[in-house]
């Protein structure tokens, strides 16, 4: 189990906003898990199970944990094979729109309020979507590393086949050469 304690500024209201994503797709999700503990570390989030990728949007104030499982909290039985997990976490703190009975900062009207809450949704998916085109090239950079690995362990074995197949083809002619050559005697 891996933690990672989430810092938001103190005493304001953040809202905490993330998403992750097993690497690994050959791989069952079953152990995975992941777990978000306020800062009473009471659980506010926990990721449902056989999947490997979810989002996440909790608001609180104080530290948090982010930790990470692989079949290690007592739940889920542990099957002894690593998983890599991609995550991103982002702490913004909570906007608050002007009510028009008292004169603080913000939105200063329900329409502007609603824009605000429809926008920072919309930034919020393209974060997302940013983060997962980051986990694909993750994914990419790590099979193409195997693509190269597998071709050149492929020539390596064709080369000592070819030498092989040449060693062989030298025996065999040395061979036929013995068998056919005729015996002089003087």
């Amino acid at each position: 189990q891996e933690c990672f304690v989430i810092r938001p500024p103190e005493n304001t209201m953040s809202l905490i906003t993330g998403n992750y994503d097993m690497l690994e797709d050959e791989l069952s999700p079953d152990p995975l898990t992941v777990v978000i503990y306020g800062s009473n570390n009471r659980e506010m989030y926990h990721s449902s199970v056989f999947e490997s990728e979810g989002t996440f949007t909790i608001a609180g104030i104080g530290t948090h944990q982010f930790c990470i499982s692989n079949g290690l909290n007592g739940k889920k039985k542990a099957d002894g094979k690593d998983r890599t997990v991609g995550f991103a976490i982002r702490v913004k703190p909570v906007q608050r729109g002007k009510d028009s009975k008292d004169d603080k900062e913000g939105p200063d009207n329900e329409h502007t309020a609603n824009l605000m809450s429809l926008s920072s949704t919309l930034i919020e998916g393209l974060e997302t979507m940013k983060d997962h085109q980051q986990y694909v090239k993750d994914r990419e950079a790590r099979y193409l590393l195997l693509a190269a690995h597998s071709y050149q362990r492929i020539m390596r074995w064709t080369f000592v086949e070819a030498l092989v197949l040449m060693f062989i083809a030298g025996g065999q002619i040395m061979y036929l050469r013995k068998f056919f050559e005729q015996k002089r005697y003087l």
